[in-house]
């Protein structure tokens, strides 16, 4: 269905079994390349290719994505800053700045509960790969499948969702670039555009 990067996700012959938890860091910036498709219900299938610059401060419950891109084949460039403790979203695109409910709960930084370890993995290729932990999870509320790969520090590497069950069928690939820990708390200061 989409054309996936040259990844070899060969098992290796012995997983050692994790017993401790993965957790993510609580603050950290990310350089993340998101591709995928969706298909809408009598439309053509249209592709989804950006960069995405993420910042996060779990400790005070905010992220913010600057996200640069296409979908089907169209510009886009965006921003959202989140803001879990308020429940607010703020979606900035074109100047306009458009507050929003946020329903979604913080995202967990743990995934050991709920997930499934699948086992450890070689992304690459002989001689240039990293070895890899992989989670997996199907929510039962929403039918979306998501995959993790993750390094053996529990950096994040790359996270495979798939819609199983919605008319609007979708697949998108993060891969994560530039990881690192610690972000300056002013990035997720409003834009004068969402003070109003």
């Amino acid at each position: 269905m989409l054309a996936l990067l040259l990844l070899c996700f060969a098992p290796l012959a012995v997983a050692e079994p994790i017993t401790a938890k993965c957790c993510f860091p609580h603050k950290f910036t990310a350089v993340v390349m998101e591709n995928g498709g969706l298909k809408m219900p009598n439309a053509p299938a249209s592709g989804i290719d950006y960069v995405t610059h993420m910042y996060a401060n779990f400790d005070k419950s905010l992220v913010r994505m600057d996200r640069n891109g296409t979908t089907g084949g169209l510009p886009d460039i965006q921003t959202m800053y989140f803001n879990y403790t308020k429940h607010m979203l703020h979606f900035i695109k074109d100047g306009q700045c458009t507050p929003t409910s946020l329903a979604a709960p913080v995202p967990s930084l743990c995934f050991r509960e709920g997930y499934h370890y699948e086992g450890r993995h070689v992304l690459g290729s002989k001689g240039n790969n990293i070895i890899s932990d992989k989670w997996s999870r199907t929510s039962t509320a929403t039918n979306i499948s998501m995959s993790l790969y993750v390094s053996e520090d529990c950096t994040p590497l790359i996270q495979i969702y798939t819609d199983l069950a919605s008319a609007v069928r979708a697949q998108t690939i993060l891969t994560y670039t530039s990881f690192s820990e610690g972000v300056s708390d002013d990035v997720f200061n409003l834009p004068d555009s969402c003070q109003s």
